[in-house]
């Protein structure tokens, strides 16, 4: 075991071999580091990686240092987690990051909770910053209008506050801060005469808008004004 002293990155292990076979081929090599950093008083930074040839991997992590228990306590509180801010987004820029926290003996023996001082418990969660969660507006495509000419028309999109990273998404007040504001989800669309002489169907079921009796609407005698004047005319 070693006493964590230092004051900079120091490489406690590192290994690295090489397998040949009996012809003096390469048939396989592994390499493993552990460095050590101290970032504060009672805090190391852990970071692990090992090398084969099947790929790589490396974690981080941060070590707590405690005090040993005082009575009449008999545990100690410990806090980890990962020192990047990589939690649930819960706003523009801003993250949940969580820690995992243990009541160990001083002989590293997991205890309840009433072993340890409540007043020195660490935190289990605090917010951080990260790009990660940027925010903007996502924004759909326009539907169909609801006319084809006179001033009724109208249609619709969604626009949603997103966090980037994924398909996440966010309260409209975290999307504030963008300029300029919310799009719009709603607008005229169609506002043009209806020309009497232009009498013709814009829809694919005007044939059954007249066969159900739903001629006697103005919107269904624009939209489908052939179909509804096919006998010379209108039904009301």
């Amino acid at each position: 075991m070693h006493h964590l002293t230092t004051q900079t990155a120091n490489t406690y292990w590192s290994t690295k071999h090489q397998f040949v076979n009996t012809n003096g081929k390469l048939v396989g090599r592994v390499q493993s580091v552990l460095t050590v950093k101290k970032a504060d008083i009672n805090e190391f930074q852990i970071s692990c990686k090992g090398v084969n040839d099947a790929g790589k991997v490396s974690s981080k992590l941060i070590l707590h240092v405690h005090d040993s228990p005082k009575k009449p306590y008999t545990g100690v509180w410990v806090s980890s987690g990962s020192d990047k801010c990589e939690g649930e987004c819960i706003g523009a820029r801003k993250a949940l990051q969580i820690f995992k926290i243990t009541c160990l003996s001083y002989g590293n023996q997991a205890l309840s909770f009433d072993n340890c001082d409540p007043n020195t418990r660490p935190v289990e969660n605090k917010h951080c910053h990260t790009k990660r969660c940027d925010t903007s507006w996502g924004i759909g495509p326009w539907g169909k209008c609801s006319s084809a000419c006179g001033t009724d028309g109208f249609h619709k999109r969604a626009v949603k506050c997103m966090y980037k990273h994924g398909a996440e998404v966010a309260k409209d007040k975290e999307c504030s801060h963008i300029m300029p504001r919310k799009p719009k989800s709603y607008e005229t669309c169609n506002r043009i005469p209806c020309v009497k002489d232009k009498c013709i169907d814009y829809q694919s079921y005007c044939g059954m808008v007249k066969s159900l009796g739903y001629c006697k609407t103005e919107w269904s005698r624009q939209q489908c004004c052939a179909s509804c004047t096919q006998s010379s005319e209108v039904r009301i």
